[in-house]
């Protein structure tokens, strides 16, 4: 596993440092006037909304959310610092059996797992740091269901996140510097349904989708990137695949314009009406063409105008430019 080597400089200013026992819980530190924060203890057990003061800890055991339902934990920016010994700094943060639970802005290093989940479903994991742990984020054992891990940083993880038998979470807006993986747990069987996409993937990093089902690595158009080494699952489009994308965009566009035009009307003879007249002869100055949502040119408007309607160019049938 990749250590951490922290120097602790001594000056007049000394940031805070804390083992979690020195300073009493309810306090303000660190944080605006008003603002109510806790600092954290080892072992800490949440199952409350809490809000940490600003600082670092060595929280050898870390802190434990347990039966938590709809709570937030905002770090605040806070460093929480494991011994970097798996036996005795398995989490920084461990999630069991809880819901709607949101971690926010955290920093974690040295442990086993910076955040584990355990049974937990329909959680946030947002805008924070996993440094120098073995596991950034491990989806353990149980299933771990409905999850959201966005905005996050990962670095020099041995694995940046591993999801084993959990489903239908979204892992997206995240950076990873090493690999993560998609699997299965001998106990709880296998990862179905994942979507991991808009994510940014640097140096070794790759992903390894191992006795999983049906992922995820595209979503509307929108896959990973991946820089220097890595390379792994994204949007692939053959030439067919993209002139249908761009084809549906331009469908798009002009169903917008058709909306826009929504008072412009047509008559019998192709003749543009509408409520107000002047709308109606702007609209036809400037158009080449009329479109039909249908996709069909009616040539009984005249001159290869199109309309929108359902029952021919007949007065009353909404008409747009292009």
């Amino acid at each position: 596993m990749k250590k951490l080597i922290i120097l602790i400089g001594i000056s007049l200013f000394v940031p805070m440092v804390f083992s979690g026992a020195d300073i009493p819980t309810g306090i303000e530190v660190g944080n605006p006037p008003g603002s109510k924060c806790i600092v954290p203890t080892d072992g800490l057990k949440i199952n409350s909304t809490q809000t940490f003061c600003t600082g670092t800890y060595y929280l050898d055991h870390g802190v434990k959310v347990h039966d938590a339902e709809n709570i937030l934990l905002n770090c605040n920016g806070s460093t929480l610092i494991g011994t970097g010994d798996e036996e005795i700094s398995f989490s920084g943060i461990s999630l069991s059996n809880s819901n709607g639970v949101t971690i926010k802005d955290c920093k974690l290093q040295n442990y086993r797992v910076g955040i584990a989940l355990f049974s937990s479903k329909h959680n946030q994991i947002l805008n924070s740091r996993f440094s120098y742990n073995q596991e950034g984020i491990w989806f353990a054992w149980g299933h771990n269901d409905n999850n959201l891990v966005m905005g996050n940083i990962f670095h020099n993880n041995d694995y940046d996140l591993i999801m084993h038998s959990s489903s239908f979470n979204v892992v997206k807006n995240n950076t990873f510097d090493s690999s993560i993986e998609i699997g299965e747990h001998s106990h709880s069987g296998h990862s179905v349904s994942n979507k991991v996409y808009n994510n940014s993937f640097y140096d070794s990093a790759e992903v390894l989708n191992s006795n999983s089902q049906d992922q995820t690595f595209c979503f509307n158009g929108v896959g990973n990137n991946y820089y220097d080494d890595p390379t792994g699952p994204t949007c692939q489009y053959d030439l067919e695949d993209r002139v249908s994308v761009l084809e549906q965009l331009v469908q798009t566009i002009k169903d917008a314009i058709c909306t826009v035009h929504s008072f412009d009307f047509c008559d019998g003879d192709g003749v543009i009406t509408t409520t107000t007249t002047t709308l109606g002869s702007q609209c036809h100055a400037r158009c080449q063409t009329w479109y039909d949502k249908s996709g069909v040119c009616k040539s009984s408007c005249g001159g290869g105008e199109r309309y929108v309607g359902t029952t021919g160019c007949s007065a009353g049938n909404v008409c747009c430019c292009v």
